[in-house]
């Protein structure tokens, strides 16, 4: 994905998705927080921008990686860090070549709060490849994704079966919700919606080959 449009953005401060009002989503709050919420572990937010939903995850007592294309919103994101006193580590890249950016290791959560609806079809399969390759048998991919529309400046969007095409077989859609929240206005007549995705265990796919395990 060029990051060409957001280092614009983010040079004339132009990130409505930044503007969490000092409270994360409520959607999102719903799979952290409460009796149900999943369990720490190890996590990689996707596109992370200014780190709102990386310092979030560390707050709640995950080991959070943070990954954006964008320099300067990851110099925001580790100065929020630090003024929050938690540890999160930020990495420059992109999810479609996740292998360079250094990120090793296993993940249970992955946190996208924006970036797969950005994607086109050849980013979004190099994104799936990308986290299969570093994700546990048993982990999840929580979403947040704008539905399409025509607006000429909209991301080109989700949809159910976007999604089901992208990440089958290797991951099942568990739950979508839309999102009655968000604080910032849409573009065109897209809605937010947050999906909840988990990971089939790999040795149920060897059948198929499908994000074969690695490592």
């Amino acid at each position: 994905m060029s990051s060409l449009r957001f280092e614009l953005a983010y040079l004339f401060r132009f990130a409505p998705w930044d503007q969490w009002h000092g409270k994360p989503l409520q959607g999102m709050r719903a799979f952290f927080e409460g009796p149900h919420a999943l369990r720490p572990g190890r996590a990689l937010d996707i596109g992370c921008g200014m780190g709102r939903g990386a310092i979030y995850l560390a707050q709640l007592g995950w080991d959070v990686t943070g990954l954006d294309a964008v320099g300067r919103a990851l110099r925001v994101a580790r100065r929020r860090a630090a003024a929050a006193d938690v540890k999160v580590n930020f990495v420059h890249g992109e999810i479609e070549h996740l292998e360079q950016t250094g990120i090793t290791g296993r993940f249970n959560l992955f946190l996208d709060i924006g970036c797969f609806h950005n994607l086109f079809e050849k980013g979004r399969f190099l994104y799936s490849d990308a986290i299969c390759r570093v994700a546990t048998p048993d982990a999840h991919l929580i979403m947040f994704a704008l539905s399409p529309n025509k607006h000429l400046l909209a991301p080109p969007g989700v949809e159910l079966n976007s999604l089901e095409k992208c990440f089958s077989p290797a991951w099942r859609i568990v739950s979508s919700a839309v999102e009655r929240e968000v604080p910032y206005r849409v573009p065109g007549d897209a809605k937010g919606t947050w999906y909840r995705l988990q990971r089939i265990p790999p040795v149920s796919l060897s059948a198929s080959g499908a994000c074969a395990e690695t490592g």
